[in-house]
């Protein structure tokens, strides 16, 4: 049976597909302020076992992998893709066309420019 968690918080556009067990709109518990809207532009895949926390803002042709955590407020622009097993920390600014490879992490209040390629792997 498909499980998927979308909180009332989430907003998704058109075309969007949302693979098996995800969890969008997830809230944090230490009680920090922020609006707590999801939003997920039209033309978005986001695959199996993907977490988007609470506050995060992802543009058009957004696409995760599988098993993407992306944790509170992070924005990314129109045509981003996450690869599988990697992890965004809070606060992180993502810019346009940006392709983030599998298994990276990228830590809390990182800005990422467009049209930028991380490289499998890379902890930043």
């Amino acid at each position: 049976m498909e499980y998927n968690f979308l909180y009332p918080n989430v907003q998704i556009g058109e075309r969007t597909s949302i693979g098996r067990w995800c969890e969008i709109g997830m809230p944090v518990s230490d009680g920090r302020s922020f609006s707590p809207n999801v939003v997920i532009g039209s033309d978005s895949v986001i695959r199996s076992m993907t977490v988007l926390y609470t506050g995060g803002r992802f543009g058009q042709s957004f696409a995760t992998g599988h098993r993407v955590l992306v944790r509170e407020c992070v924005n990314a622009g129109d045509s981003v893709s996450i690869g599988s097993g990697s992890e965004i920390e809070q606060n992180t600014k993502i810019g346009n066309r940006v392709r983030i490879h599998s298994s990276c992490f990228i830590a809390e209040n990182t800005q990422i420019d467009d049209d930028v390629r991380v490289a499998p792997g890379v902890k930043m």
